[in-house]
């Protein structure tokens, strides 16, 4: 599926969570808008319990990226398991972090916060050179047509984590 701005989705939010040996959690709530359309918003929560080893916790801002999805409802209630490996021990940059903070993305996210509805502008670019960064660097065009759901953290935010998990959550819209 080619990459369209009608059918995809950006939020901002907060994440807190962590993991106390072999359980934990994980909870995730901020504004999505639609990046054809920036009027178009939503309210989103993300809450997961987590199986694996680890120690820690902390919490910060997050970005979630939405793929493929023409109506962000169709995410309501669907379930979000997948599995991670978290590490907040500094600052390490992957190279899609180096590609964000090379684009300003974070610095446009710090300053956005929840004021979604009025973004235009430099910020709102940023957004979009962004969607369309992660879109290629992800290959979402060659994968099935379901909605893709990508959530990143951001390096502002507090925390001292090391976990390996499994996590089990389910996404609501509202």
């Amino acid at each position: 599926m080619p990459y369209q701005e009608s059918n995809c989705w950006m939020g901002i939010g907060g994440k807190t969570g962590g993991m106390l040996f072999v359980v934990g959690m994980e909870t995730t709530e901020g504004d999505i808008f639609n990046m054809g359309n920036p009027n178009t918003t939503a309210h989103f929560s993300l809450f997961s319990g987590r199986l694996g080893l680890g120690l820690g916790g902390g919490g910060g801002l997050v970005v979630m990226m939405v793929f493929n999805c023409d109506n962000i409802y169709r995410l309501h209630n669907t379930k979000n398991n997948d599995w991670g490996v978290n590490l907040s021990l500094g600052g390490q940059w992957s190279k899609i972090g180096k590609a964000l903070r090379n684009l300003g993305f974070y610095g446009h996210v710090a300053r956005t916060g929840a004021s979604l509805a009025r973004m235009h502008g430099p910020a709102l670019e940023s957004f979009r050179n962004t969607a369309h960064l992660l879109y290629n660097e992800f290959d979402i065009a060659s994968m099935n047509s379901d909605p893709k759901v990508i959530c990143i953290d951001t390096p502002i935010g507090v925390g001292l984590e090391a976990s390996v998990n499994v996590s089990f959550g389910k996404i609501e819209i509202y």
